[in-house]
């Protein structure tokens, strides 16, 4: 539900990728993608083989 989605959201930004991430790992039916302020990804070992990061241009040129 969304309280508890928004609550462990929370929990995770406040421990950090680390911490979050081994929070994460312990609970059941819990996945993540974490993005840090360097545009470091992570993502949760029960994840990583179900989707696909693409690289994205950090300064897009503007369509004309």
């Amino acid at each position: 539900d969304g309280m508890r989605t928004d609550g462990l959201s929370t929990a995770v930004f406040v421990l950090g990728a680390e911490r979050g991430m081994a929070l994460v790992e312990r609970l059941g039916n819990v996945e993540a993608v974490l993005v840090d302020e360097q545009m470091h990804v992570t993502v949760s070992p029960r994840l990583r083989d179900r989707i696909t990061l693409e690289r994205m241009d950090p300064d897009p040129a503007p369509e004309p």
